[in-house]
């Protein structure tokens, strides 16, 4: 599954309403609702860092191209 930033601030808002009292938070990513309860909090920190890694693995894919130009000094 290809995650995004907004997935991520989706999981991470769902962990704040969690944190600060809310029983129930429901997350849709990629058009698939789930609800987590207060219970499930390591759940969902465990989708959150599977986002970071998959977004950190993403951006570590490109590759830096150098182009050098040469000359004889004169």
């Amino acid at each position: 599954m290809a995650y995004t930033n907004d997935d991520l601030d989706t999981v991470k808002a769902a962990i704040l309403a969690i944190a600060a009292g809310e029983r129930v938070v429901a997350v849709t990513i990629d058009g698939e609702t789930v609800q987590y309860q207060q219970a499930d909090m390591m759940k969902l920190m465990d989708v959150q860092n599977e986002i970071k890694a998959e977004l950190q693995a993403g951006a570590s894919n490109q590759q830096n191209i150098y182009f050098t130009k040469t000359s004889k000094g004169l």
